[in-house]
């Protein structure tokens, strides 16, 4: 939620995808991979379906890029379960691979995510305001845009009592 990142979903898994439909999380999905479609020449960017599909075709991809991944990253990983299930994967046996599953699903969406251009970060100007809850010079508690402090202002008022100056501003008390 923190970095807007969105999970690639196999598509047998749509109970996972009613929940986050029921509870306003879909915006944390990644929609079916272009890769998914039958026709090369006519990928759409706007599919409106989730999950990718487990096809041969498909599973033969994840293959080919997973294989990539560690031929080019072997010695950036450093976690012996993935390295063990790595090394004893093989297609008839990748239901008990689950580690392997998800570096597959990470990498469809890497490779659906390759084209992307990132935008450039908006700079926070000078205008803007900091909003909340802060203490005025008459010491009562206010909410909204948040003064600037200036320490030179002083507030007070000369009560008659004597010489001395009253303020109700906590700082010259």
């Amino acid at each position: 939620m923190w970095y807007n990142c969105q999970a690639n979903l196999e598509a047998t898994r749509m109970s996972v995808l009613t929940y986050a439909r029921d509870n306003k999380f879909m915006q944390y999905f990644m929609r079916r991979p272009r890769v998914c479609s039958g026709d090369i020449n006519n990928r759409k960017r706007n599919n409106n379906q989730y999950g990718t599909t487990a096809t041969t075709a498909m599973i033969d991809h994840q293959t080919d890029l997973i294989r990539d991944y560690v031929e080019d990253y072997c010695h950036n990983i450093w976690f012996l379960e993935i390295l063990n299930q790595l090394n004893l994967y093989t297609d008839e046996n990748k239901g008990k691979f689950d580690l392997v599953a998800a570096m597959a699903m990470a990498e469809l969406g890497d490779e659906e995510l390759r084209d992307i251009v990132p935008k450039k970060q908006e700079v926070i100007s000078d205008s803007f305001q900091d909003i909340g809850y802060y203490i005025d010079e008459y010491g009562h508690k206010r909410f909204g845009v948040i003064p600037k402090k200036n320490n030179n202002v002083k507030v007070s008022w000369n009560l008659h009592d004597g010489n001395e100056n009253i303020t109700s501003n906590p700082r010259y008390r």
